[in-house]
């Protein structure tokens, strides 16, 4: 049975329940444009009804407030992780492709064909004054106009890779931060829900580190209640790529290794790598990573796939050896080898090591590598098991067009080009009478000079009579020293050596020719007279020569190289774009239901309102009924 002023119980609980609606429509309203506030709204229900035991039925006790709760759908929260995963990815590679566009940007007037033509068009002008000091002067110009701008182009791909290189150390530390700020928001979410509260803003706050942080890799939530009715708690968990990010109130870190050597040739220095600081393995080529570090990754170290490959031969790699002979390449043409000539890493079955310098042989079978000077991580030479048969890699299998595999394009193009070019330039004889030397050469980095280039150069550092270094088939990757250990020279003051060696960034015009436009080889023999162009005609020929390379000649090849770099800006723009309305059509579908509606919001003020009046008109009521009851019938 109900007391005798019940009525002023059920108004107060009317009331309490507007006044709660009311501060908390005015919380909505005051946040109608916080970034990632989600609605709250006040749950209500009847309260427990009182029995009456004089009649059937119960008496109505009035209202209760169950809570305040954030209006929210898990469902669009982790639709739209999922898209802004791939949206990170690709908005970072249109970036970074977009820049390589307008690196090997290709009009009339400039890029690596333009400059190309302009050399070719210079020795055509050759052959009508072929005597002549200035037009040979111009054509030494031209082409090393055209040797600066593969060094230009090839130097900007270090860039890039520099750039990208620290984009991921960025990345990395606001992934960290992130990973930290959400275990502390954890620790105050469950201290004030364990009393029986909402941390609806806690929560929004922490929704929202997650929303960015899904731009970054791909991101898996859990959120489990743990505990009894009296003790529970939420246990909450982020994984990235699987890998536990966030447990609860613990907290994981990425952390920043620095790579002691290079996995391809043209390789920038101080790059890093990433593991987990509990020990848990963090595979950068792995293609579940998602988000914004895959396609950096990508960009850094991306080599479609190219990446060298082989097998240890029968009979090496026995454990402590310092060195290993490798079969079964996935590389046999010296004009496409990328691998780094010194302090190279190499993957032989699981382990990682790292060689001093290589040397290959040419085979009937194929080539074959001897990598020397192996050493394990720890910096101690010699095997630490036993390696033959083992499968062996350098670098990661990246299916993506990143930098390593435009600077291997770069190198294969400048070594092919030069080669049959060197070799046409060689038969001639220059205005001295003299054999032509090679036009293209590259520059030393240990010596600052010219190389001698030869196909297969030597793999045993003897010497003839004139002091030039001969041997078997097959090449070292460190330029020949002598047994103290000094640069062996040629007479001219070169250094034997091999395509390998020339690269997009050291490649040059001759330092001889440079100097003397007469060394330029026109004739075959300069005793059929200084008119004579034989050798010159073949050179000019040269740009049409349709099997110098797969796409055909020089021409097509670059053509099709920077044909494919806008492809790959187009699809990586494309989809970028793509994503990027995906996400907004989701995030749209999500503040549909989580948004603040100012004009609901008003609305609910004035609902409210008059529910509060409303029960303010039942104590008034009610205080009447009782003043009459008490002072005017003297009960």
């Amino acid at each position: 049975m109900p007391s005798t002023f019940f009525g002023i119980t059920i108004g107060k609980s009317g009331l309490y329940a507007s006044q709660a609606a009311i501060n908390t429509t005015a919380h909505n309203a005051s946040n109608a444009t916080t970034d990632g506030y989600s609605r709250q709204v006040v749950d209500q229900k009847a309260s427990v009804p009182l029995p009456l035991y004089t009649t059937a039925g119960m008496a109505g006790s009035g209202v209760d407030v169950t809570g305040i709760n954030r209006v929210r759908n898990q469902y669009y929260d982790e639709k739209y992780w999922n898209c802004n995963t791939k949206y990170g990815n690709y908005k970072a590679k249109e970036y970074y492709m977009t820049s390589i566009q307008g690196y090997f940007s290709e009009t009339n007037v400039e890029g690596l064909t333009a400059s190309y033509t302009d050399f070719c068009m210079a020795l055509k002008n050759l052959k009508d004054n072929v005597a002549d000091a200035t037009v040979r002067t111009e054509v030494i110009e031209y082409a090393g106009n055209f040797a600066e701008y593969v060094n230009y182009l090839s130097n900007c791909m270090q860039e890039m890779q520099s750039e990208a290189n620290a984009d991921i150390k960025a990345t990395v530390d606001r992934i960290n931060s992130i990973g930290a700020q959400i275990a502390n928001l954890n620790k105050q979410i469950n201290t004030l829900e364990l009393r029986g509260g909402k941390a609806n803003d806690l929560r929004d706050e922490r929704d929202l580190l997650l929303d960015e942080l899904s731009e970054y890799a791909n991101i898996s939530v859990t959120e489990m209640q743990r505990g009894d009715t009296t003790t529970s708690y939420n246990e909450f968990i982020v994984k990235i790529d699987g890998k536990t990010l966030v447990d609860s109130y613990h907290y994981n870190t990425l952390n920043m290794v620095s790579i002691d050597g290079k996995v391809c040739q043209n390789d920038i220095d101080g790059m890093f790598d990433i593991e987990w600081s509990d020990g848990q393995d963090f595979n950068s080529a792995s293609i579940s990573l998602g988000g914004k570090l895959q396609a950096l990754f990508e960009i850094r170290d991306g080599n479609n796939g190219e990446n060298f490959t082989g097998t240890v031969a029968e009979g090496s790699g026995t454990q402590g050896e310092e060195s290993i002979v490798i079969t079964s390449t996935s590389c046999n043409d010296i004009n496409k080898l990328n691998i780094p000539e010194q302090d190279g890493i190499i993957k032989i079955g699981t382990k990682i090591y790292y060689y001093d310098s290589f040397h290959v042989e040419i085979t009937e079978e194929g080539y074959q590598y001897t990598f020397e000077g192996l050493k394990d991580e720890k910096g101690n030479y010699g095997l630490t098991l036993n390696a033959e048969g083992k499968s062996v890699s350098i670098g990661n299998h990246m299916e993506y067009k990143g930098v390593p595999y435009y600077q291997a394009r770069l190198n294969e193009f400048v070594r092919n080009y030069a080669a049959n070019f060197n070799t046409l330039h060689n038969q001639g004889e220059d205005l001295h009478g003299e054999k032509g030397l090679d036009l293209f050469n590259g520059i030393c980095a240990v010596t600052g000079s010219n190389f001698t280039l030869e196909e297969i150069p030597y793999l045993e550092s003897e010497t003839d009579e004139e002091g030039n270094i001969t041997g078997t088939q097959g090449f070292y990757s460190k330029i020949a020293t002598d047994e103290e250990g000094n640069v062996i020279y040629n007479e001219d003051g070169t250094v034997t050596s091999s395509y390998y060696s020339m690269t997009a960034l050291n490649f040059a015009v001759n330092q001889a020719i440079l100097k003397d436009s007469q060394k330029i080889a026109c004739a075959e023999e300069l005793d059929n007279g200084v008119e004579e162009c034989g050798i010159l005609d073949k050179l000019i020929a040269l740009q049409h020569e349709g099997e110098m390379f797969k796409e055909g000649t020089a021409d097509e090849f670059m053509q099709t190289f920077t044909a494919n770099i806008a492809i790959d800006t187009q699809q990586s723009t494309l989809f970028s774009t793509s994503h990027k309305n995906i996400l907004a059509s989701i995030d749209n579908q999500r503040m549909e239901i989580s948004s603040v509606d100012e004009d609901e919001e008003a609305l609910n003020l004035v609902k409210y309102k008059h529910a509060y009046d409303l029960s303010c008109k039942v104590i008034s009521v009610m205080d009447q009924i009782y003043d009459k009851l008490i002072n005017g019938t003297a009960v």
